[in-house]
């Protein structure tokens, strides 16, 4: 651009408002404007976070320091921007004099506008031009008054910058102990709690269960020093509300957790149960997507780690922290390249030991809880580097294994494919399906033998005796049972039955436990196992009853799932077409979603292939069963008292053909 065009936009504006910039006022306005930026977009995120607004995908990596890394940032960068227009001002005056304020201006409102969610990109940029043209005119003209207003504002700035940069970091960094110093005492021989959660494992992929592989030897063999649950089942075939509802003991539907809605904070968290008695708390979690600690699920405890950079200070965090210099980063190739919890960056089980093992060491006379979660055995099913691969196709060549899956992509994606890899689709789909199966079954026994050194390392520092654990997992995995892959997608067995392991001191060991349990139960089962007291704020019943010889309640059990949109709506994906809700009572499960009803015998038909909803004889079961859901829908709870058509569902006599 020439100087004509700002000479005429210049000439009708006053004398002082002319004249040519000065460089070094300008680099100083503009890291004035770029800490004013970088404070709105701050704001803005808490008044976010407040609100409980939807989770987008970058606020999972947002910063645990970014009440003063934003604002740092920003003024980098807008004095970085602000040197240059200063720079090429000795070139054309004129140009640098008319475009300053609209482009330092139009960097702001971008900025601010990338905060606010559900603007298009397109908006933002549209709205960023236009309204940074007209405030940067408006402070042009003002030129003196926007001077005076700066000068004002620079020693209150400088203040906030000063004081609260430093008192930022130290809240952060100092946030563990400060929580520890205003612990109360905790209760004389309270023993340590550890939650071990086993993201994606299925109960019948482990030998533990009777599995045809050796994928559990550790698990099978430490058994005998715990209570199994045989029939476990998370309340929900999916991370995020399964987890919520295991640190709060309530159903998911009472839950305020999404795929875009964090865990608030209506109802409390065994964490926070545990802090208010004196323990030490943390969470060291490998599946750093949907246990992020946006999520909501860290409330309570007073260390908790997900993504490793999260906690990091260094210059490409301080860069990449505001949203312009992510876009920097971007640029510069100095973002991720994977999401949190997939393969770039997952924590393997040796990791997440090895954390969790240094902070119970500095965790001395006081007792603590640790909340650990693996992710070995989610997709993409890949074990460790230096694992061994020792099942079927999974120890086949990385490259055959990825040329089957590819075939099987571009099948599922109607793209054409190349016939010289297998003889037909129906191969394709069985080798593809054996490849992820045996992929899996190695991460398990991969995360079996990290769980084995645990344990160990545990009975060498004398913990194991004043610890109460519980393994457990959050929701299984289909491969290919009613022509299912992966999770979040039904409520049949595969999804929701998981393995269960409580070892304490003083619980029989090597029992097995036949009832079905719920995993809601987890919260009431170890405030009651702590000896606390019975005014805690956890609904649900305690499963100690089922080794202490009190009388057990055959409660019905309950899973559900809300509508899953990221599939499309199809007949074959149940909960892609609306919410699903399942009741174990017995043998008998009962799962009920928009497409009808349907009716399963566990003791006849395990694998649930023989649907006996529409069986003559079934109804008064089902009324039965489907009274349970009605109640629960109405917010009455789940009635105690099982159906009286299915008290004997366990013989073969009760059984509706």
């Amino acid at each position: 651009m020439t100087d004509h065009a700002p000479r005429e936009a210049l000439d009708g504006l006053p004398q002082s408002a002319r004249a040519p910039i000065d460089g070094k006022w300008l680099v100083f306005t503009a890291a004035w404007m770029g800490f004013l930026t970088g404070l709105c977009e701050v704001a803005i995120l808490a008044a976010r976070t407040a609100a409980g607004a939807s989770v987008t995908t970058d606020m999972l990596w947002i910063n645990r320091h970014s009440g003063w890394m934003i604002p740092a940032s920003d003024l980098l960068l807008f004095a970085a921007v602000g040197a240059l227009i200063a720079f090429l001002a000795r070139l054309r005056a004129r140009i640098a004099t008319y475009w300053a304020g609209p482009i330092l201006a139009a960097m702001s409102v971008g900025a601010i506008l990338e905060r606010v969610p559900g603007l298009h990109p397109a908006a933002r940029i549209v709205l960023a031009c236009g309204l940074g043209y007209r405030l940067g005119r408006m402070a042009m003209v003002r030129r003196a008054g926007f001077a005076r207003l700066v000068r004002i504002s620079v020693p209150v700035l400088g203040l906030v910058a000063i004081v609260g940069g430093p008192l930022a970091y130290l809240r952060v960094v100092r946030f563990e102990s400060r929580v520890s110093a205003g612990l109360p005492m905790a209760r004389p021989g309270s023993p340590n709690v550890l939650l071990l959660v086993l993201d994606t494992v299925r109960a019948d992929h482990l030998s533990l269960h009777g599995y045809a592989r050796d994928t559990s030897p550790n698990l099978a063999r430490l058994a005998h020093d715990a209570v199994r649950f045989e029939r476990a089942r998370s309340t929900a075939p999916w991370t995020l509300p399964s987890h919520a509802s295991m640190l709060t003991g309530r159903w998911p539907s009472e839950l305020s957790t999404r795929v875009d809605r964090p865990l608030d904070a209506t109802f409390p968290t065994l964490a926070e149960y545990l802090g208010s008695k004196g323990y030490a708390t943390a969470g060291f979690v490998a599946n750093t997507y949907y246990c992020n600690s946006i999520y909501g699920l860290d409330r309570g405890f007073a260390r908790y780690e997900d993504f490793p950079e999260k906690d990091t200070v260094s210059p490409v965090e301080v860069i990449r922290s505001s949203a312009l210099g992510r876009r920097v980063a971007d640029v510069l190739r100095l973002n991720r390249r994977h999401l949190p919890g997939e393969k770039g960056t997952r924590k393997s089980a040796a990791e997440i030991n090895g954390d969790f093992l240094n902070w119970a060491s500095r965790q001395q006379g006081r007792p603590f809880f640790a909340f650990l979660n693996y992710y070995d055995a989610h997709d993409p099913y890949q074990p460790p580097d230096g694992a061994v691969r020792r099942f079927g196709m999974s120890a086949r060549p990385e490259a055959e294994r990825l040329a089957i899956l590819s075939e099987y992509a571009r099948l599922t994606s109607g793209k054409k494919r190349d016939r010289g890899v297998a003889t037909s689709d129906e191969d394709v789909i069985r080798q593809s399906r054996e490849v992820l199966l045996d992929s899996y079954d190695d991460c398990i026994a991969s995360l079996d033998a990290e769980l084995g050194r645990l344990f160990a390392e545990l009975d060498r520092r004398g913990l194991r005796d004043d610890t109460i654990i519980v393994l457990t997992s959050d929701h299984g995995e289909h491969f290919g049972e009613h022509d299912l892959f992966g999770h979040g997608v039904s409520l049949y067995e595969p999804e929701v039955h998981v393995p269960l392991l409580i070892f304490a001191p003083g619980v029989p060991r090597g029992r097995t436990m036949e009832a079905p349990v719920s995993l809601r139960d987890i919260p009431s089962t170890l405030v009651d196992m702590i000896g606390v007291g019975t005014d805690h704020p956890f609904p649900g019943h305690s499963l100690a009853a089922h080794w202490s010889g009190k009388p057990v309640a055959a409660v019905p059990i309950l899973a559900e799932v809300e509508q899953q949109k990221k599939f499309a709506p199809s007949p074959l994906i149940p909960a892609s077409l609306g919410p699903l809700k399942a009741i174990v009572d017995g043998s008998w499960v009962y799962i009920r979603g928009v497409n009808g009803e349907q009716l399963f015998n566990l003791a006849t038909d395990p694998g649930q292939n023989r649907d006996l909803a529409r069986s003559p004889g079934s109804a008064p079961i089902l009324r039965e069963l489907g009274a349970h859901l009605d109640r629960h829908d109405r917010g009455e709870g789940l009635n105690s008292e099982p159906p009286r058509m299915a008290r004997g569902a366990g013989s073969k006599t009760a059984v509706v053909r």
